[in-house]
């Protein structure tokens, strides 16, 4: 589970994640709490489905997201726990999207 950024030393990783956006206002305080940094957006124009790109930059990201491709896309997922009556979201894992080619911001 991702809680934090892991490693201080890695810099400049920086992904695309796709969101929807009935759920962007839902996300970003998760992306957030572990420890990504929204650093802009990606155009979604042309795409067959409405989303929201956005950029995100932060130690938990694969390697390759060092730059030397391009930004890459990379799926999140969040698990949601629930006690009582509060529901605590986290990242619990991210990953590349296989195949998917380079985004232009």
């Amino acid at each position: 589970m991702i809680t934090y950024m892991q490693n201080s030393h890695l810099r400049d990783r920086r992904a695309v994640v796709e969101i929807n956006p009935t759920l962007i206002a839902e996300c970003v305080p998760v992306l957030v709490d572990a420890g990504f940094k929204i650093v802009g957006s990606a155009t979604s124009r042309g795409l067959p489905i409405e989303v929201v790109r956005l950029i995100i930059e932060g130690d938990a990201l694969p390697a390759e997201c060092d730059g030397a491709h391009g930004l890459l896309l990379v799926s999140l997922t969040v698990q949601q726990e629930q006690y009582g009556r509060q529901r605590i979201t986290r990242v619990k894992d991210v990953a590349l999207v296989r195949g998917a080619e380079a985004v232009t911001a």
